[in-house]
Protein backbone atom coordinates (compact mmCIF):
# COMPACT_ATOMS: atom_id res chain seq x y z
CA UNK A 1 0.00 0.00 0.00
CA UNK A 2 1.03 3.52 -0.92
CA UNK A 3 1.00 6.88 1.61
CA UNK A 4 -0.70 9.51 -0.51
CA UNK A 5 1.22 12.96 0.67
CA UNK A 6 0.41 16.34 -0.15
CA UNK A 7 3.45 16.53 -1.63
CA UNK A 8 1.88 13.83 -4.25
CA UNK A 9 -0.93 16.08 -4.38
CA UNK A 10 0.77 19.62 -5.45
CA UNK A 11 2.25 17.17 -7.63
CA UNK A 12 -0.69 16.33 -9.73
CA UNK A 13 -2.18 19.69 -8.99
CA UNK A 14 1.03 21.24 -11.05
CA UNK A 15 0.68 19.59 -14.37
CA UNK A 16 -1.14 21.15 -17.19
CA UNK A 17 -1.24 19.62 -20.51
CA UNK A 18 -2.93 16.93 -22.94
CA UNK A 19 -3.59 14.22 -22.27
CA UNK A 20 -3.58 14.17 -18.58
CA UNK A 21 -5.18 10.90 -18.03
CA UNK A 22 -6.55 10.32 -14.62
CA UNK A 23 -7.65 6.32 -13.89
CA UNK A 24 -9.36 5.46 -10.30
CA UNK A 25 -10.01 1.57 -10.11
CA UNK A 26 -11.26 -0.29 -7.16
CA UNK A 27 -9.69 -3.29 -6.39
CA UNK A 28 -9.75 -6.30 -3.57
CA UNK A 29 -6.86 -8.06 -1.15
CA UNK A 30 -7.18 -11.10 -1.66
CA UNK A 31 -7.96 -13.59 -4.61
CA UNK A 32 -10.00 -15.05 -6.53
CA UNK A 33 -11.44 -11.22 -6.19
CA UNK A 34 -7.92 -9.45 -6.76
CA UNK A 35 -7.14 -11.54 -10.10
CA UNK A 36 -10.31 -10.98 -11.45
CA UNK A 37 -9.15 -7.20 -10.92
CA UNK A 38 -6.55 -7.56 -12.95
CA UNK A 39 -9.58 -8.25 -16.04
CA UNK A 40 -11.62 -5.83 -15.53
CA UNK A 41 -8.75 -3.18 -15.51
CA UNK A 42 -7.73 -4.20 -19.46
CA UNK A 43 -11.25 -2.97 -19.99
CA UNK A 44 -10.55 0.43 -17.89
CA UNK A 45 -7.60 0.72 -20.13
CA UNK A 46 -9.49 0.38 -23.32
CA UNK A 47 -11.44 3.24 -22.45
CA UNK A 48 -8.65 5.15 -21.67
CA UNK A 49 -7.45 4.17 -25.20
CA UNK A 50 -11.05 4.74 -26.93
CA UNK A 51 -11.00 8.40 -25.41
CA UNK A 52 -7.77 9.16 -26.67
CA UNK A 53 -8.13 8.10 -29.99
CA UNK A 54 -11.63 10.12 -30.10
CA UNK A 55 -9.13 13.18 -29.26
CA UNK A 56 -7.40 12.32 -32.24
CA UNK A 57 -4.36 10.73 -30.89
CA UNK A 58 -1.90 8.65 -32.79
CA UNK A 59 -1.94 4.95 -31.82
CA UNK A 60 1.81 4.74 -31.11
CA UNK A 61 1.78 7.37 -29.18
CA UNK A 62 -1.20 6.01 -27.21
CA UNK A 63 0.79 2.95 -26.41
CA UNK A 64 3.89 4.83 -25.51
CA UNK A 65 1.46 6.70 -22.76
CA UNK A 66 -0.48 3.36 -21.55
CA UNK A 67 1.75 0.76 -22.64
CA UNK A 68 4.13 0.44 -19.24
CA UNK A 69 0.62 0.24 -17.13
CA UNK A 70 -0.89 -2.06 -19.42
CA UNK A 71 1.91 -4.45 -18.83
CA UNK A 72 0.64 -4.70 -15.07
CA UNK A 73 -2.66 -6.51 -16.10
CA UNK A 74 -0.32 -9.41 -16.56
CA UNK A 75 1.68 -8.96 -13.35
CA UNK A 76 0.43 -11.87 -10.93
CA UNK A 77 2.49 -10.49 -7.96
CA UNK A 78 1.24 -6.63 -8.48
CA UNK A 79 -2.71 -7.64 -7.99
CA UNK A 80 -1.34 -10.23 -5.12
CA UNK A 81 0.07 -6.86 -3.21
CA UNK A 82 -3.35 -4.27 -3.43
CA UNK A 83 -5.18 -2.46 -1.32
CA UNK A 84 -8.53 -0.97 -1.66
CA UNK A 85 -8.31 1.20 -4.95
CA UNK A 86 -5.94 2.21 -7.82
CA UNK A 87 -5.04 6.13 -8.54
CA UNK A 88 -3.32 6.14 -11.70
CA UNK A 89 -1.55 9.59 -13.61
CA UNK A 90 -0.60 9.34 -16.90
CA UNK A 91 0.50 11.84 -19.87
CA UNK A 92 4.00 11.80 -21.87
CA UNK A 93 6.20 12.24 -19.18
CA UNK A 94 4.27 11.21 -16.37
CA UNK A 95 3.65 8.20 -14.50
CA UNK A 96 2.15 7.57 -11.68
CA UNK A 97 0.62 4.16 -9.86
CA UNK A 98 -0.80 4.22 -6.29
CA UNK A 99 -1.93 1.75 -3.99
CA UNK A 100 -4.42 3.44 -1.82
CA UNK A 101 -6.85 2.11 1.35
CA UNK A 102 -9.60 3.99 -0.25
CA UNK A 103 -12.57 2.51 -2.32
CA UNK A 104 -13.03 4.38 -5.89
CA UNK A 105 -15.42 4.48 -7.85
CA UNK A 106 -14.28 3.25 -11.11
CA UNK A 107 -13.88 6.46 -13.87
CA UNK A 108 -11.42 7.42 -16.73
CA UNK A 109 -10.47 11.00 -16.86
CA UNK A 110 -8.66 12.40 -20.51
CA UNK A 111 -8.42 16.28 -19.80
CA UNK A 112 -5.53 19.04 -19.42
CA UNK A 113 -4.94 18.86 -15.51
CA UNK A 114 -5.46 15.60 -13.27
CA UNK A 115 -8.60 14.46 -11.43
CA UNK A 116 -8.01 14.59 -8.17
CA UNK A 117 -10.87 15.01 -6.09
CA UNK A 118 -11.23 11.12 -4.88
CA UNK A 119 -8.08 12.03 -3.25
CA UNK A 120 -8.81 14.35 -0.85
CA UNK A 121 -10.08 11.89 1.70
CA UNK A 122 -6.96 11.16 1.64
CA UNK A 123 -5.44 13.99 3.16
CA UNK A 124 -8.04 15.99 5.51
CA UNK A 125 -8.27 15.34 8.84
CA UNK A 126 -11.67 14.70 8.55
CA UNK A 127 -12.40 10.84 8.75
CA UNK A 128 -8.90 9.63 8.10
CA UNK A 129 -6.53 8.63 11.00
CA UNK A 130 -3.52 6.95 11.86
CA UNK A 131 -2.74 4.40 14.88
CA UNK A 132 0.43 3.48 15.82
CA UNK A 133 0.57 0.03 17.77
CA UNK A 134 3.63 0.26 19.88
CA UNK A 135 4.59 -3.81 21.80
CA UNK A 136 8.46 -4.68 22.62
CA UNK A 137 7.78 -7.47 20.07
CA UNK A 138 6.60 -5.19 17.47
CA UNK A 139 5.90 -1.58 15.64
CA UNK A 140 2.78 -1.23 13.46
CA UNK A 141 1.64 2.23 11.77
CA UNK A 142 -1.86 1.76 10.07
CA UNK A 143 -3.63 4.03 7.60
CA UNK A 144 -7.60 4.14 9.04
CA UNK A 145 -11.27 5.89 7.78
CA UNK A 146 -14.63 4.81 9.40
CA UNK A 147 -14.67 1.77 7.65
CA UNK A 148 -11.34 0.37 8.59
CA UNK A 149 -7.15 -0.03 9.08
CA UNK A 150 -4.33 -1.37 6.68
CA UNK A 151 -1.06 -1.26 7.77
CA UNK A 152 1.80 1.07 6.32
CA UNK A 153 4.80 -0.68 5.05
CA UNK A 154 7.59 1.97 6.00
CA UNK A 155 11.35 0.29 6.23
CA UNK A 156 12.38 3.80 8.39
CA UNK A 157 9.77 1.85 11.64
CA UNK A 158 11.83 -0.30 14.02
CA UNK A 159 11.33 -4.01 13.90
CA UNK A 160 11.13 -4.31 17.78
CA UNK A 161 13.05 -3.04 21.01
CA UNK A 162 15.37 -5.65 20.92
CA UNK A 163 16.19 -4.83 17.27
CA UNK A 164 16.60 -1.24 18.29
CA UNK A 165 18.55 -2.08 21.42
CA UNK A 166 21.36 -4.02 19.31
CA UNK A 167 22.06 -1.51 17.19
CA UNK A 168 22.45 1.33 20.02
CA UNK A 169 23.74 -1.46 22.25
CA UNK A 170 27.15 -1.88 20.07
CA UNK A 171 27.32 1.97 19.68
CA UNK A 172 27.01 2.40 23.04
CA UNK A 173 30.29 -0.67 23.48
CA UNK A 174 32.06 0.69 20.68
CA UNK A 175 31.94 3.84 22.51
CA UNK A 176 32.72 2.70 25.85
CA UNK A 177 35.61 1.20 24.49
CA UNK A 178 36.94 4.26 23.17
CA UNK A 179 36.23 5.91 26.35
CA UNK A 180 38.05 3.11 28.26
CA UNK A 181 41.54 3.32 26.11
CA UNK A 182 41.80 7.05 26.63
CA UNK A 183 41.30 6.49 30.49
CA UNK A 184 43.91 3.92 30.66
CA UNK A 185 46.48 6.08 28.40
CA UNK A 186 45.71 9.72 30.47
CA UNK A 187 44.31 8.09 33.60
CA UNK A 188 41.45 10.58 33.10
CA UNK A 189 38.27 9.13 35.14
CA UNK A 190 35.93 8.43 32.51
CA UNK A 191 33.59 6.47 34.07
CA UNK A 192 30.33 8.01 32.76
CA UNK A 193 28.68 4.28 32.10
CA UNK A 194 28.72 3.81 35.40
CA UNK A 195 25.53 1.85 36.08
CA UNK A 196 24.31 2.07 32.60
CA UNK A 197 23.90 -1.27 31.59
CA UNK A 198 22.36 -2.22 35.51
CA UNK A 199 19.21 -0.24 35.13
CA UNK A 200 18.59 1.20 31.45
CA UNK A 201 15.31 -0.32 30.41
CA UNK A 202 13.74 3.23 30.58
CA UNK A 203 16.37 4.55 28.23
CA UNK A 204 16.31 1.78 26.03
CA UNK A 205 12.90 2.57 25.77
CA UNK A 206 13.51 6.49 25.56
CA UNK A 207 15.82 5.35 22.48
CA UNK A 208 13.27 2.93 21.13
CA UNK A 209 10.67 5.87 20.88
CA UNK A 210 12.59 8.50 19.39
CA UNK A 211 14.18 5.93 16.44
CA UNK A 212 10.09 5.55 16.10
CA UNK A 213 9.31 8.85 16.49
CA UNK A 214 11.61 9.87 13.77
CA UNK A 215 10.38 7.40 11.37
CA UNK A 216 6.39 8.79 11.94
CA UNK A 217 7.38 12.27 11.79
CA UNK A 218 9.16 11.33 8.22
CA UNK A 219 6.29 9.71 7.16
CA UNK A 220 3.44 11.40 8.38
CA UNK A 221 5.18 15.27 7.81
CA UNK A 222 2.36 16.41 5.11
CA UNK A 223 -0.21 15.38 7.06
CA UNK A 224 -2.76 17.02 9.90
CA UNK A 225 -4.94 13.58 10.60
CA UNK A 226 -4.87 12.34 14.30
CA UNK A 227 -2.54 10.05 15.25
CA UNK A 228 -3.73 6.78 18.00
CA UNK A 229 -1.05 5.29 20.22
CA UNK A 230 -1.61 1.63 20.84
CA UNK A 231 0.25 0.28 24.01
CA UNK A 232 0.89 -1.11 27.35
CA UNK A 233 -0.17 2.10 29.44
CA UNK A 234 3.05 2.93 30.93
CA UNK A 235 4.52 3.05 26.95
CA UNK A 236 2.27 5.93 26.45
CA UNK A 237 3.82 8.69 28.83
CA UNK A 238 7.34 7.99 27.11
CA UNK A 239 6.42 8.36 23.76
CA UNK A 240 4.40 11.33 24.52
CA UNK A 241 8.05 12.77 25.36
CA UNK A 242 9.60 11.50 22.37
CA UNK A 243 6.68 12.65 20.32
CA UNK A 244 6.96 15.39 17.42
CA UNK A 245 3.56 14.65 15.66
CA UNK A 246 1.20 17.74 16.23
CA UNK A 247 -1.71 15.80 15.69
CA UNK A 248 -1.42 12.94 18.27
CA UNK A 249 -4.11 12.13 20.30
CA UNK A 250 -4.27 12.60 24.25
CA UNK A 251 -6.42 9.28 24.49
CA UNK A 252 -5.10 6.22 24.46
CA UNK A 253 -5.59 2.42 23.24
CA UNK A 254 -4.46 1.15 26.60
CA UNK A 255 -3.15 -2.74 26.35
CA UNK A 256 -0.83 -5.05 24.36
CA UNK A 257 -1.48 -4.31 20.96
CA UNK A 258 -0.30 -7.36 20.07
CA UNK A 259 -3.27 -9.26 21.57
CA UNK A 260 -5.88 -7.32 19.61
CA UNK A 261 -7.40 -7.57 15.93
CA UNK A 262 -7.27 -5.91 13.21
CA UNK A 263 -10.58 -4.56 13.54
CA UNK A 264 -10.64 -4.27 17.74
CA UNK A 265 -7.87 -1.92 17.08
CA UNK A 266 -9.54 0.09 14.47
CA UNK A 267 -12.89 0.15 16.64
CA UNK A 268 -10.82 1.32 19.62
CA UNK A 269 -9.04 4.17 17.86
CA UNK A 270 -12.75 5.34 16.14
CA UNK A 271 -14.02 5.35 19.27
CA UNK A 272 -11.62 8.01 20.07
CA UNK A 273 -11.30 9.70 16.89
CA UNK A 274 -14.78 10.02 16.27
CA UNK A 275 -15.74 12.90 18.39
CA UNK A 276 -12.98 14.90 17.25
CA UNK A 277 -14.57 14.32 13.37
CA UNK A 278 -17.70 15.54 14.60
CA UNK A 279 -16.11 18.50 16.07
CA UNK A 280 -13.99 19.90 13.48
CA UNK A 281 -17.16 19.33 11.12
CA UNK A 282 -19.94 21.17 13.18
CA UNK A 283 -17.11 23.98 13.58
CA UNK A 284 -16.95 24.47 9.91
CA UNK A 285 -20.69 23.90 9.74
CA UNK A 286 -21.55 26.76 12.23
CA UNK A 287 -18.90 29.41 10.60
CA UNK A 288 -20.40 28.76 6.99
CA UNK A 289 -24.11 29.34 8.35
CA UNK A 290 -22.68 32.41 11.03
CA UNK A 291 -20.93 34.35 8.08
CA UNK A 292 -23.59 33.21 5.07
CA UNK A 293 -25.82 36.38 6.22
CA UNK A 294 -22.69 38.48 6.82
CA UNK A 295 -21.42 37.68 3.19
CA UNK A 296 -18.17 36.64 4.43
CA UNK A 297 -19.71 32.73 2.48
CA UNK A 298 -20.75 31.48 -0.33
CA UNK A 299 -23.30 29.08 -1.77
CA UNK A 300 -24.02 29.85 -4.96
CA UNK A 301 -21.77 28.20 -7.93
CA UNK A 302 -21.00 30.78 -9.61
CA UNK A 303 -19.58 33.13 -6.32
CA UNK A 304 -17.47 29.20 -5.56
CA UNK A 305 -15.61 29.30 -8.77
CA UNK A 306 -15.30 33.06 -8.92
CA UNK A 307 -13.53 33.14 -5.43
CA UNK A 308 -11.30 29.94 -6.14
CA UNK A 309 -10.19 31.90 -9.21
CA UNK A 310 -9.21 34.77 -7.50
CA UNK A 311 -7.81 33.02 -4.39
CA UNK A 312 -10.36 33.77 -1.82
CA UNK A 313 -11.60 30.97 -0.29
CA UNK A 314 -10.50 30.44 2.85
CA UNK A 315 -12.23 26.97 3.25
CA UNK A 316 -13.86 24.75 0.46
CA UNK A 317 -16.14 22.57 1.82
CA UNK A 318 -17.63 19.64 -1.23
CA UNK A 319 -20.62 16.72 -0.81
CA UNK A 320 -18.89 13.46 -0.64
CA UNK A 321 -19.31 12.35 -4.18
CA UNK A 322 -20.45 15.58 -6.30
CA UNK A 323 -19.68 16.20 -9.61
CA UNK A 324 -20.85 19.24 -11.66
CA UNK A 325 -19.68 19.22 -15.34
CA UNK A 326 -20.09 22.59 -17.14
CA UNK A 327 -18.21 25.71 -18.04
CA UNK A 328 -17.19 28.74 -16.20
CA UNK A 329 -16.22 32.04 -18.17
CA UNK A 330 -13.40 33.63 -15.36
CA UNK A 331 -13.59 36.91 -16.87
CA UNK A 332 -17.76 36.86 -16.60
CA UNK A 333 -17.92 35.46 -14.00
CA UNK A 334 -20.94 32.80 -15.38
CA UNK A 335 -21.04 28.85 -14.98
CA UNK A 336 -23.06 27.13 -17.84
CA UNK A 337 -24.02 23.46 -17.20
CA UNK A 338 -23.11 20.80 -19.29
CA UNK A 339 -26.36 18.90 -20.66
CA UNK A 340 -25.58 15.27 -20.95
CA UNK A 341 -22.22 13.75 -21.95
CA UNK A 342 -19.83 16.55 -23.15
CA UNK A 343 -16.04 16.18 -23.62
CA UNK A 344 -15.40 19.59 -23.53
CA UNK A 345 -17.05 20.29 -20.27
CA UNK A 346 -15.25 20.22 -17.15
CA UNK A 347 -15.43 18.96 -13.69
CA UNK A 348 -16.47 22.15 -11.86
CA UNK A 349 -15.97 21.13 -7.88
CA UNK A 350 -12.70 19.78 -9.10
CA UNK A 351 -11.77 23.06 -10.67
CA UNK A 352 -12.52 24.79 -7.22
CA UNK A 353 -11.01 22.27 -5.20
CA UNK A 354 -6.97 22.48 -7.49
CA UNK A 355 -7.91 26.65 -7.07
CA UNK A 356 -8.47 26.57 -3.28
CA UNK A 357 -5.49 24.32 -2.53
CA UNK A 358 -2.75 26.28 -4.92
CA UNK A 359 -4.26 29.34 -3.23
CA UNK A 360 -3.27 27.44 0.43
CA UNK A 361 -7.28 27.54 1.36
CA UNK A 362 -8.54 24.50 3.16
CA UNK A 363 -10.58 21.36 1.29
CA UNK A 364 -13.20 19.66 3.42
CA UNK A 365 -15.30 16.79 1.89
CA UNK A 366 -18.37 16.22 4.37
CA UNK A 367 -20.71 13.63 4.22
CA UNK A 368 -24.06 13.68 2.20
CA UNK A 369 -25.74 13.92 5.58
CA UNK A 370 -24.05 16.61 6.96
CA UNK A 371 -23.84 19.02 4.56
CA UNK A 372 -25.58 22.01 5.55
CA UNK A 373 -27.06 23.32 2.06
CA UNK A 374 -28.48 21.71 -0.82
CA UNK A 375 -25.91 22.29 -3.38
CA UNK A 376 -22.59 20.80 -4.02
CA UNK A 377 -19.99 22.61 -2.51
CA UNK A 378 -19.73 25.85 -0.40
CA UNK A 379 -17.30 28.23 0.62
CA UNK A 380 -15.56 30.43 3.59
CA UNK A 381 -14.08 33.35 2.03
CA UNK A 382 -11.22 35.88 2.85
CA UNK A 383 -13.33 38.55 1.31
CA UNK A 384 -16.79 39.65 0.83
CA UNK A 385 -18.70 37.83 -1.58
CA UNK A 386 -19.63 40.91 -3.50
CA UNK A 387 -16.65 40.92 -4.65
CA UNK A 388 -16.81 37.58 -7.14
CA UNK A 389 -20.38 38.36 -7.79
CA UNK A 390 -21.03 37.49 -12.03
CA UNK A 391 -20.15 40.55 -14.14
CA UNK A 392 -23.44 42.24 -15.60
Amino acid sequence: MDLFTREHLHELLGFTGLPAISIYFPTHRKPPESLQDAIRFKNTLNDARDQLEQQGMPADEIETIIGPVRQLSDDQSFWQHQADGLAIFLSRDFHRVLRLPRVFAEQVHVRENFYVNPLLPLLQSNGTFYLLAVSQNSCRLFSGDRDSIHQIENDSLPLNLRDTMETWQKMQLNLRSIQQSMQTRGGANMSVFHGQFEDNTKEQLQVYFRKIDDAVAEILKSSAAPLVFAGVEYLFPIYQQANQYPGLCEQSITGSPDQLSGKELHDRAWEIVLPLFQQREKTLVDQYQIRLPRQTAARELAHVLSAAEAGLIETLMIREGAHVWGWFEPDSRVVTLAEGDSPSAEELVDRAVRLTIKAAGEVVSLARNAFPDNTDMIALLRAPVSTVAPVT
